[in-house]
C-alpha cells in the first residue's frame, strides 16, 4: 500500500515512468496482439472465438461500437459451430453492451442465458465472470446491496481459483460499489487491495479507475489534495494509453478536478470541463457530458457571463442532436443482434411476442429520447427569452426575485424554527421539571420540618439542595447552549489556537475535582501544536469531557489527556479508567433524547446535553468525534481537528 503514499516528486516521477514502460507490455499491444491474432486465416475456429470475446470484453469501455462489432462476429462464429462455451461468452459480452446503454431488461436476460450455459459446462470462471456483469447491472440502477452481494462472489470464486488479474478486477468493482453505498472505509481498504494485485500485472486501464475511485472517495471524506493526486494519476495514465484508455475514468477524473479548482478559485476549472467536454462527446458519454456541460453552465454564470451560458446550452443541443443519431444506429445494431439470438433459440409465437415487447421498449426509449431532445429545446429557447426580457425589465426581476427569495427563506427557517421549539419544549418539560420537582420538595421538607431539623440535618440537606442546584442551572446552561446551536445563534468564529492555552489551565481547574477522588491526571500535548477553530467551542468540548473523565473514575483511577499531530490534523483523546459505556448506550450517546443521563462513580448528575452539543461544535468546526469504551476498564474520547496553516 505504500505506493499510494509516495510524495517525493522523484519517486513519482520513476513510477510514472514505470507505466510508461509497462504500456509496451500492457493495454495498448494487448488490444492490438488479440487483433492482430483475430485476422489470421489459418487460426482454429474455437480459438478465433475465444479471441474475438476477448476483443469485446477490452473495448467495453474503451469503444462500444468496437465491442459490439467484435461480439457479432463471435456470436456468428459460435451459432456456425455450435460452440456452447463461445455462445455463453457472447451473451455475458452483450448484457455487458446493453446495461452501459442502459437496457437493463435485455441484458439481464444475456446475462441469465450465459449463466445457465456456464454452470452446464461447469465453468466456475465464467460463472464468476457472470457475477461481475450481473453486479454491474444492479449498479447501474444504484442497487448498490445486490452489487455488491454478486462482486463478494465473483472474488471468492476468483482468490479460490487463484486467478490474479480476475480476482484484482472484482475486487475493484467490489471497492466502488462501497464507494457508492457510503461505506468509505472498506472501499478505500478494498481498493487498496486491488491495485497492489493490478499494479504488478500492469493492467492500467483498470488501474486507472481504481485511482478514480480512491480519488472520489479522498473527496468524500474532504481530503482534497489527496484526492487531485489521485485524479491526476488517472489523467497521466489516460495519457499512456491513448486511445486504449479507460475513457469513462478519465471523464469523471476531469469533472472531479474541475470540482477541485473550482474551490481552490484556479482558472484550471474551464480547462478540465473543455477536456471532459470533448472526451465525453468523443465516446457518447450521456451522463458524463449532462454533467461536464452542466459544471460549466454553472462556471459562466458564476462569471455572469449570460452569452457562453446560453452558447454551452446551444452546443449541448448540438451535441446531443450527434449522439442521437449515433445511439438509434448503436441500438438497431444491438436490436439486430438480439432477434438473431431471440430466432436462433425460439421459432414459435413466445419469439414474435417477445420480438414485438422489444421493439415496443427500443420505439419508448426513442420516444423518451426525442422528448428529452425536444424538452432541452424548450429549455433553451425559453432560457433565450428570459434574457431578452430581463434586459428589458432587470430591475423589475431583481425586485421580485429578491423578494420572493427572502419569503422562501423566511418560510423554511420557520419551518426550522418550530421544529426546533417543539424539540427544546420536549426536553424543557422532561428534564428541566424533573430537577426543579426535587427542589421544591427539598424546600417542602425543610418549611415543614424546621423546628425539628438539626444543626447537622441542615447542613445536609443545604448541601445537597446546592448539589441539585448547581446540577439544574448546568442543564440550563447546555439547554440555552444547545437551543442556541439549533437556532444557529451560536457563530464560528474558527482561529489558530494553541491546545495547550486551552487544556492546561482545564487540567488545573479540573484536578482541585479530582484530587479530592484520588484520581491522577496526566496530559501529554506538544507545546506548539496549533488547530484552526473556535477556541470558545473547542474549550466548551474539553470542558465537557473533562468533567465526565473525572464524574466516572472511580478513586484512585487515572485520566489522561494526550495530543499529536498526524499529517494535516490534530488527534486530541481524554481517556479515564472509569466504569465504562454500555454498548446499547453508546449508539445513542450523542443524539439528544435518547442518550440518558448516568450517574457518576459517587452520585454525580448528568445533563444528556453535554455530549450532543460537543458533538455539534466539533463537526461545526471540520473535525470529528468517537468514542472507545469497554465496561469496567474505562473509555476514551477522540477528537479530530484541522491543523492551522
Amino acid at each position: 500500500m505504500k505506493l499510494f503514499c509516495i510524495v517525493s516528486m522523484r519517486h513519482k516521477i520513476l513510477f510514472f515512468l514505470i507505466l510508461k514502460v509497462s504500456v509496451l507490455m500492457g493495454q495498448s499491444n494487448a488490444i492490438d496482439s488479440l487483433e492482430a491474432r483475430s485476422a489470421d486465416p489459418a487460426l482454429r475456429d474455437s480459438l478465433r472465438i475465444e479471441i474475438l470475446n476477448d476483443l469485446s470484453r477490452e473495448y467495453l469501455f474503451v469503444s462500444t461500437s468496437k465491442a459490439y462489432h467484435y461480439t457479432q462476429e463471435a456470436l456468428d462464429l459460435s451459432l456456425r459451430t455450435k460452440s456452447k462455451r463461445g455462445e455463453a461468452h457472447v451473451y455475458r459480452n452483450l448484457a455487458s453492451i446493453y446495461f452501459t446503454q442502459e437496457l437493463f431488461y435485455e441484458s439481464s436476460g444475456y446475462i441469465e442465458k450465459a449463466l445457465v450455459l456456464f454452470q452446464q459446462l461447469g465453468d466456475s470462471v465464467g460463472i464468476g465472470n457472470c457475477y461481475i456483469t450481473r453486479g454491474h447491472i444492479f449498479r447501474y440502477q444504484e442497487d448498490y446491496k445486490k452489487s455488491m452481494e454478486y462482486q463478494r462472489k465473483a472474488v471468492d470464486i476468483f482468490r479460490s481459483k487463484g486467478l490474479p488479474e480476475r480476482l484484482g478486477v472484482s475486487l475493484h468493482n467490489l471497492g466502488e460499489d462501497q464507494m457508492l453505498a457510503g461505506d468509505l472505509v472498506s472501499a478505500r481498504a478494498t481498493t487498496y487491495e486491488a491495485t497492489s494485485i493490478l499494479e504488478p500485472l500492469r493492467n492500467l486501464s483498470v488501474l486507472s479507475s481504481c485511482y478514480k475511485v480512491l480519488g472520489m472517495i479522498d473527496f468524500r471524506e474532504l481530503k482534497f489534495e489527496e484526492a487531485e493526486k489521485n485524479f491526476k494519476k488517472v489523467l497521466k495514465i489516460s495519457d499512456v494509453l491513448g486511445p486504449n484508455s479507460q475513457k469513462v475514468a478519465t471523464t469523471q477524473a476531469l469533472l472531479f478536478l474541475a470540482r477541485l479548482a473550482q474551490k481552490k478559485g484556479q482558472d484550471k476549472e474551464i480547462q478540465y470541463l473543455v477536456r471532459a467536454v470533448q472526451l465525453a462527446r468523443e465516446n457518447k458519454y450521456g451522463k458524463p457530458l449532462y454533467a461536464a456541460y452542466s459544471q460549466m453552465v454553472d462556471f459562466y454564470s458564476r462569471k455572469n457571463d449570460f452569452s457562453k451560458v446560453t452558447k454551452s446550452l446551444k452546443e449541448l443541443v448540438v451535441v446531443q442532436d450527434s449522439a442521437l443519431s449515433s445511439l438509434k444506429l448503436d441500438k438497431a445494431r444491438l436490436t439486430e443482434a438480439a432477434m438473431k439470438v431471440l430466432r436462433t433459440d425460439l421459432e414459435n409465437k413466445k419469439l414474435l411476442v417477445e420480438q414485438e415487447l422489444q421493439e415496443q421498449v427500443i420505439q419508448n426509449q426513442r420516444n423518451q429520447i426525442l422528448g428529452y431532445v425536444a424538452l432541452v429545446l424548450v429549455l433553451i429557447s425559453a432560457t433565450v427569452f428570459y434574457y431578452q426580457a430581463n434586459e428589458r425589465r432587470s430591475s423589475m426581476n431583481e425586485t421580485l426575485t429578491s423578494q420572493k427569495k427572502i419569503i422562501e427563506e423566511k418560510s423554511i427557517r420557520l419551518e426550522e424554527l418550530n421544529e426546533i421549539k417543539i424539540k427544546f419544549f420536549s426536553i424543557v418539560s422532561h428534564d428541566l421539571r424533573s430537577p426543579l420537582t426535587s427542589l421544591k420538595g427539598f424546600v417542602s421538607l425543610f418549611q415543614n420540618n424546621f423546628d425539628s431539623l438539626s444543626k447537622g440535618d441542615i447542613q445536609l440537606m443545604m448541601s445537597a439542595l446546592n448539589k441539585e442546584l448547581s446540577n439544574t442551572l448546568n442543564l440550563t446552561d447546555n439547554l440555552l447552549t444547545w437551543a442556541r446551536s439549533q437556532m444557529q445563534l451560536s457563530e464560528v468564529n474558527p482561529a489558530a489556537v494553541v491546545l495547550n492555552n486551552l487544556i492546561k489551565p482545564l487540567a488545573l481547574l479540573y484536578g482541585v475535582m479530582a484530587n479530592k477522588k484520588d484520581i491522577q491526571i496526566t496530559v501529554l500535548i506538544p507545546e506548539d501544536l496549533t488547530v484552526y477553530a473556535d477556541p470558545n467551542q473547542v474549550e466548551f468540548v474539553l470542558r465537557n469531557l473533562m468533567d465526565n473523565a473525572v464524574k466516572f473514575t472511580p478513586r484512585q483511577g487515572v485520566i489522561k489527556i494526550v495530543a499529536s499531530q498526524v499529517d494535516s490534523i490534530a488527534i486530541i483523546s481524554v481517556e479515564n479508567s472509569g466504569k465504562g459505556i454500555h454498548p446499547d448506550a453508546i449508539k445513542h450517546l450523542f443524539t439528544v433524547g435518547k442518550n440518558g443521563r448516568t450517574q457518576g462513580t459517587e452520585g454525580e448528575k448528568g445533563t444528556g446535553l453535554g455530549l450532543v452539543l460537543c458533538k455539534e461544535f466539533i463537526e461545526k468546526n471540520a473535525g470529528t468525534i468517537a468514542v472507545e469504551s469497554e465496561l469496567g476498564r474505562g473509555s476514551k474520547f477522540t477528537i479530530i481537528l484541522p491543523l492551522a496553516e
